[in-house]
């Protein structure tokens, strides 16, 4: 039976942290792990590889003092030499408060003979399913920190993977030394054979390169001797098609005559449909100039009718604002000839709302009069309509 040697290196976030790891039927329990990284190694006489569990046991939260500095500036007064100085320094104060943190082990190595095995941690849950019953889930530990309570373990298959089955450190270190010469002499025929795998892929390009040029030159052979064979074709086609070339000829000389006489006609044809479409320009011609001269006429009178419009217009509205101050005038003479009788006679807070209606229909008599003439004169258009059965004209 051999030993196996078992390494661990922690520490906790607050300091008062518990774990403990379980491995080959051993157990050891660890307590106010601290806050700096603390080494435990420890020597089982056993090399039979079982799983190794590490129990969280106080994990949630807790509240560790903490102390923050208070700056103050003092100042004292001294005699020295029949003067009086002021002196001042600054007092730090530390003041206590409590700050709430979550406990928290970070496991920073695990080594088995020499091995690290730290990225083989594992958490595993088990949940209650209704229709399969406890299932249990695995998930790895990012960088050894241990967050919830539980047990926490590296598989037996997982360390086997990673150590085989605990070699010790030695042998292996031995069996690594053996080894490099054996790889310098892999990478040495490796070079060899990359060097033949180069010169073969040069030959082959050499080949490719070579095989190229007989095709291309067979081609151009080829390419050759079919030049030659549609040259005799093409002299055979000439040699039937020169014998129609008299007999296109003279087809073409007749036809050109017939055409010549064809274009002597057109031409007459032509002067003619082009001498009546100018006369009918012309008289269009006419006919628009004449109508222009009408309205330009029209345009001249209607110009003059706008200006006069205008212009009595501007007239009108001078003579309604001059009517508009008259009628003011003459309503603020009444209002103040009536207030002075009133007043004289007594009666001037007699029929005061009577009075006070009045003054508003006079001061908005002007603007609403022409908009209840306008109603009043529609009503009566519209009902002389109906009784005389003539179109109604709406007065806007």
């Amino acid at each position: 039976m051999g030993n196996t040697n078992l390494k661990i290196k922690y520490y906790g976030k607050t300091g008062k942290e518990k774990f403990s790891v379980s491995l080959m039927g051993k157990r050891y329990n660890f307590k106010n792990v601290g806050t700096n990284a603390t080494s435990h190694q420890a020597i089982i006489g056993s090399d039979k590889a079982t799983d190794m569990v590490i129990n969280f046991g106080n994990a949630g939260t807790t509240k560790i003092q903490k102390f923050k500095e208070k700056k103050e500036r003092v100042c004292r007064r001294t005699r020295r030499w029949g003067k009086r100085r002021r002196r001042c320094s600054d007092k730090i104060t530390k003041i206590p408060y409590m700050e709430k943190v979550e406990k928290r082990v970070i496991i920073k190595k695990i080594e088995i003979n020499g091995f690290d095995i730290t990225s083989y941690l594992i958490y595993s849950s088990t949940s209650c399913d209704p229709s399969s019953g406890n299932v249990t889930k695995t998930e790895n530990i990012d960088n050894g920190i241990l967050v919830r309570g539980g047990e926490y373990r590296i598989p037996k298959s997982m360390l086997q993977q990673a150590i085989g089955k605990f070699v010790p450190k030695p042998i292996h270190d031995d069996l690594i030394a053996e080894c490099k010469p054996k790889d310098k002499q892999i990478l040495e025929q490796q070079s060899q054979i990359n060097k033949i795998e180069d010169k073969y892929g040069v030959k082959s390009a050499e080949y490719d390169t070579l095989l190229a040029k007989f095709n291309k030159l067979t081609g151009f052979q080829d390419e050759k001797d079919k030049k030659i064979s549609n040259a005799s074709k093409k002299i055979n086609i000439m040699n039937n098609e020169a014998s129609d070339l008299e007999g296109q000829l003279k087809w073409a000389e007749d036809n050109i005559n017939s055409l010549n006489q064809q274009n002597a006609m057109n031409y007459q044809k032509y002067n003619k449909s082009e001498g009546k479409y100018y006369q009918d320009v012309e008289k269009e011609n006419y006919g628009l100039t004449k109508e222009n001269t009408n309205r330009e006429n029209a345009n001249t009178t209607f110009k003059q009718k706008v200006f006069y419009k205008k212009e009595t217009k501007k007239n009108i509205d001078i003579y309604n604002r001059f009517a508009l101050y008259v009628y003011y005038f003459f309503v603020f003479a009444f209002l103040c000839i009536s207030f002075y009788v009133d007043s004289k006679s007594g009666t001037l807070m007699e029929n005061l709302y009577g009075k006070i209606f009045f003054i508003i229909i006079a001061l908005i008599y002007p603007f609403v009069i022409l908009t209840i003439t306008k109603y009043v004169m529609n009503f009566f258009y519209y009902f002389y309509s109906i009784l005389n059965g003539v179109t109604y004209e709406k007065i806007y």
